[in-house]
């Protein structure tokens, strides 16, 4: 197995160092009685939470026994299949799942405002450009915290297209804002509107908490396409706390065929 790897890797055209970036949940299981567990999850993409966009992704309920996965197939290599839950996709040092269920895949339905708690830092040198919206900060500049509504909110690993790789998380959201009335007398009370939603682009997340405000709602959490539900609150890191670093991708070219 280790000669085919190097002999793929020294037949390829290039090799991408994919940034892997980790998820710590907390979750409680609904059929069960014990406190609420942890999980460390690796990622390179994003998360997501509240996505207004609609797509069909493998789903994970952290209240369930069964096992249910679809085998995969490739080649080259050949893909193996999974192994046991024990020593599914946590890090060495991290708790396992005793319990878990992947679903078939369904379309995802996010579109209640939710009321969350942000706290996030950032890298030296981003703090000063951050939107003041709702933002408080208090002797940690690094530091921001956000307590509001919100629509939607991605955490992106992954840099955009055309930029090199980073050593931070790119965050976007959008909030719910009410139109501010004024009550003129004689006239019956007019029901709240809603404006368009508020979005924001913050640079530089180094580490981001994330919970809701109300304790026994739970969140669904979106981890590279994958939904856990059941979360109380997540935590994410830009860097895996593993010696694993990177995920390599590697791409091949083929010589093109003599007309």
């Amino acid at each position: 197995m280790l000669n085919r790897v190097h002999r793929y890797l020294h037949s390829a055209s290039a090799t991408i160092q994919l940034p892997v970036a980790e998820a710590m949940i907390t979750y409680k299981e609904k059929s069960s009685d014990e406190e609420s567990s942890q999980i460390f999850i690796p990622f390179v993409n994003d998360v997501r939470l509240g996505s207004p966009e609609t797509s069909a992704s493998a789903s994970v309920d952290l209240d369930e026994t069964q096992l249910s996965v679809p085998q995969l197939s490739g080649s080259p290599p050949s893909l193996a299949s999974l192994p046991d839950k024990k020593d599914r996709i946590t890090p060495p040092s991290s708790p396992n799942i005793n319990s878990l269920y992947m679903g078939q895949n369904r379309d995802q339905s996010l579109s209640e405002p939710m009321e969350l708690q942000l706290d996030y830092w950032l890298i030296p040198g981003k703090a000063s450009e951050t939107p003041a919206v709702g933002k408080s900060s208090k002797g940690d500049t690094t530091k921001s915290t956000l307590k509001t509504t919100f629509r939607s909110l991605q955490i992106q690993r992954l840099p955009l297209a055309g930029e090199q790789p980073t050593q931070h998380f790119l965050m976007s959201y959008s909030t719910k804002e009410k139109k501010q009335k004024i009550m003129r007398l004689g006239k019956k009370k007019e029901k709240e509107k809603e404006t368009e939603p508020k979005s924001q682009v913050v640079e530089g997340v180094s580490r981001l908490i994330c919970s809701a405000k109300t304790h026994s709602v739970p969140l669904k959490v979106s981890i590279d396409g994958t939904e856990w539900s059941g979360v109380k609150f997540f935590q994410l890191s830009a860097q895996w706390q593993t010696h694993i670093k990177h995920f390599p991708v590697t791409l091949f070219s083929f010589p093109e065929a003599s007309l």
